[in-house]
């Protein structure tokens, strides 16, 4: 009955933004320094392009600088994490396609 309702459209679409609700609900409280140091990056737009994070951090910038511009200040960690739950999503989703 499970594998049913999941191979429905509407089920796959419910699973997936129950997913992302709890990773945008649910974010970690126990960030890093290497979080907090990141986040400042973002925040100061310098050293986004580290080796081991090459596009996360421009990306990141890239999409909040936009907001700053227009005066909606966003608190770059939080931002970060949001980003980072829209795309484990979509990483799921690609594993749940190539499972299929």
């Amino acid at each position: 009955m499970v594998d049913q309702w999941l191979d429905s459209k509407k089920g796959t679409l419910f699973f997936f933004l129950f997913l992302f609700l709890c990773y945008v609900l649910f974010p970690t409280n126990n960030s890093s320094l290497d979080a907090f140091a990141y986040a400042g990056y973002v925040e100061y737009n310098s050293y986004l392009f580290k080796p081991h994070h090459l596009l996360s951090h421009a990306f990141v910038y890239l999409l909040s600088a936009p907001l700053k511009a227009v005066g909606i200040t966003l608190d770059p960690l939080w931002f970060g994490k949001f980003i980072n739950a829209v795309f484990q999503v979509l990483n799921l989703w690609v594993f749940y396609r190539i499972l299929q």
